[in-house]
């Protein structure tokens, strides 16, 4: 059974990337401020990086756990069904929040700090409270971290 949760969390972060690669798109296609890049460059760079090495840590984890390496499952604990249950509906909840917030933007949202030509603040659906695209990442880190149950996958 628990093979089976590892596999819908590879699908979930499938759905993810294909979300945050469609975003990306339209958001590459707004121009960054040169003087912007001058001046905070280094900070923009070091954003990615920091991005890029955890996305590659959690899909390292992945396939370790889906390998049922000994160390990794070292850390592994008991869930109940119920709760793991939960963590999908978490995550499917974040993984909506974040598609539906991303499509509001439209192109204005980045991974990183940008600042872009013709920037504007948007006010409208969603974003009228807060910024929910960070509300839907924490629903859906936090309800795969449910389904693994696994404390480095809490860690990461």
């Amino acid at each position: 059974m628990e093979r089976y949760f590892i596999i819908l969390v590879c699908f979930l972060y499938i759905i993810y990337a294909i979300i945050r690669i469609k975003v990306e798109q339209l958001s590459k296609k707004k121009k960054v401020l040169d003087d912007y890049l001058i001046r905070f460059g280094e900070v923009v760079r070091l954003d990615k990086i920091i991005l890029k090495v955890l996305t590659v840590l959690e899909i390292i984890i992945l396939f370790l756990l889906l390998l049922k390496i000994k160390f990794i499952i070292y850390f592994n604990f008991f869930t109940f069904i119920i709760f793991r249950i939960i963590g999908v509906l978490l995550s499917l909840f974040g993984l909506f929040l974040i598609c539906i917030s991303s499509v509001i933007l439209n192109g204005e949202y980045s991974s990183v700090i940008e600042v872009k030509k013709e920037h504007r603040v948007v006010k409208k659906g969603p974003y009228n409270i807060r910024h929910p695209i960070y509300i839907g990442f924490i629903f859906f880190h936090f309800g795969i971290s449910i389904i693994l149950s696994n404390y480095i996958v809490y860690f990461v």
